[in-house]
């Protein structure tokens, strides 16, 4: 890999070349460009290097975390590229294909941060559960207004069907049963919520195994 300053010199001699192929005329100008043109394949650089502004990409991002992220990927992918953020997006300098590996890479992250961020507050909530559990002021209060909590008995009564629903789609897929189109044409948001859930459980285990794929990898590959 050439080092960055090397990288700079080479990069601010191909500038002067093609600007010799630019203005030359006649044989010097024709001479300006085989030279030009030898000096990229060379070091192996092509003419969208030499000129950033062709590769300007502007990414937006939902949020901090998202922004910390996709910089990283970015950088993973080319570690020499000028870059500039805000509070919802990052100006960076990408070929196509620097730009699409980062896009790839940068989905499958964001997915997982999502994932991980809904595990990280279901262990800080476990943690502290006891933290969470009413005092004997609270419970009093509770008692006191028990008809004002009916709103909040009416979810607990359908959180316990949900996890009875789930439960069943368990049992129902160890006996390889496909329910998907009986849940969802059934109407019941219950028995739908159950089906989500369940899915969501898939999503995780699917995302937390997986291991990052280089996209450019696959092209190879495929090509």
């Amino acid at each position: 890999m050439i080092e960055e300053e090397n990288l700079e010199k080479i990069m601010s001699k191909a500038r002067k070349l093609k600007e010799l192929a630019t203005r030359g005329i006649d044989g010097e100008k024709d001479a300006a460009i085989s030279a030009y043109n030898a000096y990229l394949k060379k070091y192996n650089i092509n003419d969208s290097d030499i000129n950033p502004e062709m590769n300007k990409r502007v990414i937006e991002v939902k949020d901090g975390d998202h922004k910390d992220v996709l910089l990283n990927v970015i950088l993973s992918v080319n570690p020499f590229t000028r870059h500039n953020d805000t509070q919802t997006s990052i100006e960076c300098y990408l070929d196509h294909e620097d730009h699409e590996e980062v896009l790839k890479k940068y989905e499958y992250f964001a997915k997982l941060l999502r994932v991980e961020r809904e595990l990280l507050i279901t262990a800080f909530l476990l943690k502290h559960a006891d933290s969470f559990e009413p005092d004997a002021q609270a419970n009093k209060k509770w008692r006191e207004r028990r008809v004002e909590n009916e709103a909040f008995n009416v979810k607990k009564q359908e959180a316990q069907i949900i996890r009875q629903e789930f439960n069943r789609l368990q049992a129902d897929k160890a006996m390889n049963i496909d329910v998907t189109s009986k849940i969802i044409h059934s109407g019941d948001r219950l028995k739908i919520a159950a089906f989500n859930q369940d899915r969501t459980e898939q999503m995780k285990d699917i995302l937390l195994d997986g291991k990052y794929v280089r996209y450019r990898t696959q092209i190879g590959n495929n090509g």
